[in-house]
């Protein structure tokens, strides 16, 4: 992989690279530190083949020009890291395995598991405040992806489920232990599934998928990975910051500069508690796919089998 990533980014970005490593990447994609003589990059590669990667590949073409949109009309373009170029004028490379989106390197640090300080809890609050009010300013043309409160992903969990025994794969210790949440948490889910969407609710632009691993410290804070950038309620991304999730500790001081810069805001706890429970079905029911469906190394299987028992243990946790 590593040579053939040499060559696509001589050809396609003309770029003579000396060093290419794998390094710590998300779920949507492998990730690359690239160095040349005289600059370094990051590069991220999405796996067509992976089943756990085509809903992120999908996404690229309808999140990235918000996100250019973003760049050049508000104050996020301090917030922004932008993709380079393919000398074609593309915002990204395709063939028939791979889409390739290269960045500059930045220097800093991912938060990942790392706590927030004060100031960047107050810096994280203004840039999701900001973000949920650019949304009235965006052209509506450019945002069709409007929360539905779709939950069918729950069929093919219960199906996963149900199958469970033909493959080896996935341990009969999880399912026994945990099926009977699962089941009663994606009742709850469907119900409120069909409820929501009669409220009076007030959509925003949300990225969806605020964790550490999206955070990066630089000279400023950065926000990473705008794949799941979509028009919705607010608790969409404010879950994160609840109990049990990405920054729960830091709930009240997030929401005191939130509702500043937000005043108008009010929680709809059915809609928390929605986003919630899907967030924790959804990350098992990619977890059990990855297992069951990708080519993945001992090593990933390991990682992928821990992860899934413990997001089934949050899960029963959680939503007792």
């Amino acid at each position: 992989m590593i040579d053939y990533i040499f060559d696509t980014l001589r050809v396609f970005y003309s770029i003579n690279a000396e060093h290419i490593e794998k390094v710590q990447g998300g779920w949507s994609a492998d990730a690359y530190s690239v160095k040349t003589k005289n600059s370094n990059y990051f590069l991220k590669v999405f796996d067509k083949h992976r089943h756990t990667g085509e809903f992120w590949i999908d996404r690229i073409d309808y999140y990235m020009p918000i996100v250019f949109w973003l760049n050049d009309n508000t104050s996020f373009k301090d917030e922004l890291v932008m993709p380079i170029s393919a000398n074609d004028g593309s915002y990204k490379f395709e063939n028939a395995d791979n889409v390739f989106m290269l960045y500059p390197y930045i220097n800093g640090y991912t938060l990942a598991e790392k706590r927030l300080s004060s100031a960047q809890q107050k810096d994280l609050a203004a840039i999701v405040s900001n973000l949920h009010m650019c949304g009235q300013k965006i052209p509506e043309n450019m945002l069709h992806d409007v929360e539905n409160f779709d939950v069918s992903f729950c069929d093919e969990l219960l199906s996963i489920m149900e199958t469970r025994s033909t493959n080896s794969n996935l341990p009969k210790k999880i399912w026994n232990n945990y099926k009977n949440s699962i089941a009663e948490n994606i009742k709850i889910l469907k119900q409120y599934a069909e409820e929501l969407p009669r409220e009076n609710l007030q959509f925003v632009l949300c990225h969806t998928d605020l964790h550490g691993w999206n955070l990066m410290q630089a000279d400023k804070l950065l926000l990473l990975d705008w794949e799941g950038l979509k028009l919705a309620p607010a608790e969409a991304d404010i879950f994160s910051f609840t109990e049990g999730f990405f920054f729960d500790y830091v709930y009240d001081s997030f929401m005191s500069v939130y509702q500043h810069i937000y005043p108008d805001y009010v929680v709809n706890q059915k809609a928390m508690d929605f986003y919630r429970i899907r967030r924790r079905l959804e990350d098992i029911t990619d977890f059990a796919k990855n297992i069951l469906f990708d080519n993945i190394s001992e090593s990933d299987m390991s990682k992928s089998l821990r992860a899934l028992e413990r997001e089934c243990s949050l899960l029963c946790d959680n939503f007792k």
